[in-house]
């Protein structure tokens, strides 16, 4: 039996406070997903391994999401610089 999650808040409520994330480089990564990641209100916070080119601003923005970077380009560089990677 597979269940459906109709969008990507509810897929990211059922994710646990603390929690270890990592998202596949590349065309199938879950902007949707991603967005809901940065809009919720994390207590403990998580950890998002990425690569941080094309983070929407709603992860930008959530100082409780910890972004690890596997490549350090332009994007990982000026996020470095500012303290959030």
């Amino acid at each position: 039996m597979t269940e459906t999650l109709p969008d990507g808040t509810s897929a990211v409520a059922r994710i646990p406070d603390g929690a270890r994330i990592v998202v596949p480089p590349g065309p199938a990564v879950p902007g949707s997903l991603i967005r809901a990641l940065g809009e919720r209100p994390w207590q403990r916070g998580i950890d998002l391994f990425c690569g941080a080119g094309r983070l929407p601003r709603e992860v930008l923005e959530n100082e409780r999401i910890r972004i690890s970077d596997w490549q350090f380009a332009g994007a990982a560089r000026d996020l470095y610089r500012s303290g959030r990677i």
